[in-house]
């Protein structure tokens, strides 16, 4: 009784370590395809085609932003062409588009694009990373731990290489709204100086490009700046998913070596084994059960302070133990001996019922 008793106890580590391994790495589901993935979170596409972009640089009705800049450019081009002054004209129109873009500070009901830039990025950032959280919640529960983290790499990839792009790009734009500034100050100086009327035109039309130059840098630096902002809120939530699996990916790795602690040299036929145990009750539903008790899914058990490996050792060792008994009673009878066979002639029960699965 004590030889069958140990052999049933090695028979359940061995089991239980099989299906930690087999929740550790099998994939029962496919996970979603990674363009359906990212076109629901507003990623899909190069940096400044994405959704997530085009929502940033749209204005009101059909006009997006810079379309609605060179509209208002033409707008007061036409309000103050009247104006024999050159200089003064020029003047009139930059302060126009300044207070469009900055906000007019005698009207506090009236808001510039930099500020509606503002507010629309806080929402799209709430919403962005709201997107995020649900599709992480929305995986299958059937996905291993290692497999979510393979699959949750190539989106963070993604989201690093359009924060770098974006990043990139704001600079860029510095860069030129710093260059169109030196030229709009060199033709400001050159109407100052001019000495002919064609000459003062020829300025004056450089000197409103150089402006319309100047707030479109201003406006696709700042959209790449936020954009830039809302990707890294979501990068963090990456990050927090990816450590949480890495850890539940180290804490299932631990669980194994727990599992192995009364384990004995042995050419056991484990697949076998295990194979007859999916007929009894498959890995998926241990797993649900182990999650039901627990209150935690598994891809959490590795954040989760308050889980240990003696908890999960304990209700696991406990699932499993009746069903390798029932696999052993169903070898015993299977490899049972004739009953016309001699005594001396049968085998013990532990060789029988073993025959095909050890030596």
């Amino acid at each position: 009784m004590k030889s069958e008793t140990s052999r049933l106890e090695k028979w359940t580590y061995l089991l239980s370590k099989e299906i930690v391994n087999y929740w550790l790495n099998n994939q029962e589901v496919k996970l979603p395809a990674f363009e359906e993935s990212i076109t629901a979170l507003g990623l899909k596409g190069e940096a400044n085609v994405n959704k997530l972009y085009q929502n940033l640089e749209q204005g009101e009705g059909d006009l997006t932003l810079l379309e609605e800049l060179e509209k208002l450019l033409k707008r007061i081009e036409e309000n103050y062409s009247s104006e024999s002054n050159s200089l003064e004209k020029i003047w009139q129109i930059e302060s126009v588009l300044f207070n469009w873009y900055y906000g007019n500070n005698n009207d506090k009901n009236s808001l510039g694009c930099l500020q509606n830039l503002e507010i629309k990025s806080r929402i799209l950032r709430v919403e962005t990373r709201k997107k995020f959280q649900d599709f992480i919640d929305s995986l299958p529960l059937k996905s291993s731990p290692r497999g979510q983290l393979d699959y949750l790499s190539r989106i963070g990839a993604l989201l690093f290489n359009l924060n770098d792009r974006y990043e990139a790009e704001r600079q860029s734009y510095i860069l030129q709204e710093n260059g169109g500034k030196k030229s709009y100050d060199f033709l400001i100086s050159k109407i100052i100086k001019s000495p002919t009327e064609s000459e003062v035109n020829n300025n004056y039309k450089s000197g409103i490009n150089a402006l319309f130059h100047i707030y479109k840098c201003k406006i696709k630096g700042e959209i790449a700046d936020l954009a830039s902002h809302i990707i890294r809120g979501v990068i963090q939530d990456y990050q927090l998913t990816s450590e949480s699996l890495i850890q539940s990916s180290s804490f299932l790795g631990e669980l194994q070596d727990s599992l192995s602690l009364k384990e004995q040299k042995s050419k056991l036929a484990i697949a076998e084994f295990f194979e007859e145990m999916c007929l009894i009750k498959s890995p998926h539903d241990l797993r649900q059960e182990v999650e039901s008790d627990l209150g935690v899914s598994l891809n959490r058990w590795g954040s989760c302070g308050y889980i240990s490996l003696e908890d999960i050792n304990k209700i696991l060792l406990l699932k499993v133990a009746p069903i390798a008994k029932d696999i052993c009673g169903q070898l015993a009878q299977e490899f049972a001996p004739e009953p016309e066979l001699k005594q001396e002639e049968s085998k013990p029960f532990q060789l029988l019922a073993y025959s095909k699965l050890a030596q």
